[in-house]
């Protein structure tokens, strides 16, 4: 997906050029602004047992750990759990949404997890059918996998905003507040603030049920105005 930020309009705007189903990518936002990172994750790159995502937000809050100089952190639909916890929970989404038989849907749980367990511990690879493991063995997919928020969030020192589409199918809702959770328990911590986005998706545009397979026929092709208002409100206090 293309994105862009229109300064001219009367309110912030950004245009969604093009929106593929779940064989493609389905969305991502990229901006760095003065010493303020904003980091919006690709929300989907392709299913892979079922799905596969790439962490923005990880991204985020391991530069915030690191890099003390960074001003604020914005996460936008970012996972508050471990990344082979999340894989498992879109699993079962999506075999709640295909209403498998319950042995079909036991077998492709089983089989999810003894391919993150093999990826994750490197030991059970060999078990696994070909064409799986040349899609799962790699470097990016087990750090997905092994990447939890709750041990990088304790380093995180910025003032953070959580924005989150109560529509999310791919990362819910209570993934925002997990996070925020998390950054409140922190030592001396920084403003924590939360905006739910009523009737918005993971690819922040407005839709109705949220689900994926409603993605290549949503009529708006544009990321919701509220978005750019929330982070520019954000920056200004």
């Amino acid at each position: 997906m293309q994105a862009v930020m229109r300064e001219s309009a009367s309110s912030p705007q950004i245009n969604v050029s093009k929106i593929t189903g779940s064989g493609g990518v389905a969305g991502a936002l990229f901006a760095v602004i003065s010493m303020v990172i904003f980091l919006i994750g690709i929300p989907l790159l392709r299913y892979m047992f079922p799905a596969a995502v790439v962490l923005g937000g990880a991204v985020a809050l391991i530069a915030g750990s690191r890099q003390k100089d960074l001003a604020a952190l914005v996460l936008i639909a970012a996972p508050g759990t471990r990344g082979s916890d999340l894989i498992l929970e879109q699993q079962s989404h999506g075999l709640d949404v295909l209403k498998l038989p319950e042995a079909e849907r036991a077998a492709k749980v089983e089989l999810q997890k003894r391919i993150q367990t093999a990826v994750m511990t490197g030991v059970g690879l060999e078990g696994l059918p070909e064409d799986v493991r040349k899609i799962a063995d790699t470097a990016w997919f087990k750090s997905l996998l092994l990447f939890d928020p709750a041990e990088v969030m304790k380093d995180v020192k910025q003032p953070m905003l959580i924005v989150q589409g109560e529509l999310d199918t791919q990362v819910p809702p209570h993934h925002a507040q997990k996070l925020a959770e998390m950054a409140r328990a922190r030592k001396k911590a920084a403003p924590v603030e939360v905006v739910l986005l009523p009737g918005v998706n993971h690819l922040l545009v407005r839709a109705t049920t949220g689900e994926v397979s409603e993605y290549p026929d949503l009529k708006e092709k544009t990321i919701v105005p509220e978005v750019a208002q929330k982070i520019a409100e954000f920056l200004a206090k």
